[in-house]
């Protein structure tokens, strides 16, 4: 009878080594194939990277002339698909001027008060009674830096702000 039980401990031992030497190398191929990077080629930006990490494309892109980050979400945790994303990148890109202008614009109405607010003239400048920033002169400064896009398809365009905000930007 000893002997039986050591022979089925010895079995059950074997079994479990044979297992983890394969899951070993099922996990070493999983881990092999989830360093591979993943691209994903867009006609507006190019190639965009898969993010595992955060679950997102990331790349840099031309958004009308100016060089600015683009991050698409993907549409699940774990997924390599981001189709609403990609999806609202080519709307984007299609009237791309019109959304710019239209950001601008908008953000000048909004915060042109509050940079009027920051605004510290030079030591040897002199007050002015006229708003240091003009709304014209606001729209000009501020500079694309990232198009963040949602795998719902919403999107959030950051712009730089020409020191006018200190280092904050607007979304």
């Amino acid at each position: 009878r000893y002997f039986r039980n050591a022979w089925n401990s010895a079995r059950v031992g074997l079994r479990k080594l044979l297992f983890v030497r394969n899951a070993v190398g099922l996990l070493q191929a999983f881990y092999e194939e989830y360093q591979k990077p993943v691209v994903l080629m867009t006609a507006q930006v190019g190639e965009l990277e898969l993010n595992r990490r955060f679950g997102s494309y990331e790349g840099v892109g031309l958004w009308n002339g100016e060089e600015c980050s683009v991050c698409l979400e993907t549409d699940d945790k774990g997924s390599t698909k981001a189709d609403e994303a990609l999806r609202t990148l080519n709307t984007l890109f299609k009237e791309a001027e019109l959304w710019d202008n239209n950001a601008r614009i908008y953000a000048a109405r909004e915060l042109i008060s509050v940079a009027n607010d920051w605004y510290e003239p030079d030591e040897d400048e002199e007050p002015d009674i006229e708003p240091a920033i003009t709304e014209a002169d606001f729209v000009k400064r501020i500079y694309i830096s990232e198009i963040s896009i949602a795998s719902d398809g919403s999107f959030e365009l950051y712009y730089l702000t020409d020191g006018m905000f200190t280092d904050h930007v607007i979304i």
